[in-house]
This record gives C-alpha cells, sequence and structure tokens, in this order.
C-alpha cells in the first residue's frame, strides 16, 4: 500500500435545505344571509383569504349553513341543498359536500367543509363560494392555507 494522495478540491457549495418553518395563514368571516337560490346561477363569498405568497398549500375551508324550515315564514322552501366551492381568484376548483336540509319546526344547521391543496401565484387570493336556498345563511365560514414546500 502507498502513501495516501493530497486532499482534493473543495466542492460547489449545495442548496440550502429547507428552514423546518411553516406559513399558516386563516380568514374568518361572520354571519352572511344568501339572497340567491341554487338554480340562479349566482354564488355569495362566504370568505375570502387575501394577499398569499406564491407558493404551494394545503387548504381547508368551513362553514356552517343554517337552512330554515318551511314554518318560516320568510322561507317558503323547506329544507334545501347548500353546495360551497373553494377556488383561486375565483376560477373553478374544488367543490364542498352538498347538504340537504331536513324539514322540522326549526332551522336546521349543517357544517360544509371542503379539504384541497392548492398552488398559487402571488397575490392571489382563495374563496370559498355557496349557493342555497334564499334564506339560507352562512356563519363562522373560516378558510385555513398552511404553506408547504411541495405537493405530492
Amino acid at each position: 500500500m502507498g502513501p495516501q494522495g493530497p486532499s482534493g478540491a473543495t466542492g460547489a457549495t449545495g442548496p440550502a435545505g429547507a428552514n423546518g418553518l411553516s406559513h399558516g395563514y386563516v380568514v374568518r368571516s361572520g354571519y352572511l344571509a344568501y339572497t340567491t337560490d341554487i338554480g340562479g346561477g349566482s354564488s355569495l363569498t362566504v370568505a375570502t383569504l387575501s394577499g398569499l405568497p406564491a407558493g404551494s398549500y394545503m387548504v381547508t375551508a368551513f362553514e356552517t349553513a343554517i337552512l330554515l324550515s318551511s314554518s318560516d315564514i320568510n322561507s317558503p322552501q323547506p329544507g334545501g341543498v347548500v353546495v360551497c366551492k373553494l377556488a383561486p381568484n375565483g376560477s373553478v376548483g374544488a367543490q364542498g359536500v352538498g347538504v340537504t336540509g331536513v324539514v322540522s319546526a326549526s332551522e336546521e344547521q349543517w357544517d360544509v367543509v371542503i379539504p384541497d391543496v392548492l398552488t398559487i401565484q402571488a397575490g392571489d387570493s382563495i374563496t370559498m363560494d355557496c349557493q342555497g336556498p334564499i334564506g339560507t345563511t352562512s356563519y363562522n365560514a373560516v378558510i385555513t392555507a398552511i404553506a408547504v414546500d411541495a405537493l405530492n
């Protein structure tokens, strides 16, 4: 065995690794009344999360829809269906669970939850839009977005 050779040149510096931090963003709305029925083709924006940096996000949107019963004079339709969509900048996105109200002597509350993953550009917003019978209200809509390094 011969003598050890000289040390080689120092290699190039590799790229920086992830810093291990996550950034979360959240918006919460209050109490909003639907002013259109589901057949009208328009919807109500119940929450908007704005000003996000470009990147990939794990997103969850939630709202409680309150459907009035047939005993309420302001709501001639008993029950109904509520459909919510989650999208960046109002584009077509994931669709939430449709819920059907039950006719009863009081209002019915239904939770709509939409989990999704989105990649957005700087300055984009994420909206949650819902449709339902006239007189339906949205309570406590929330959008939570957690920035992630990559979506797999």
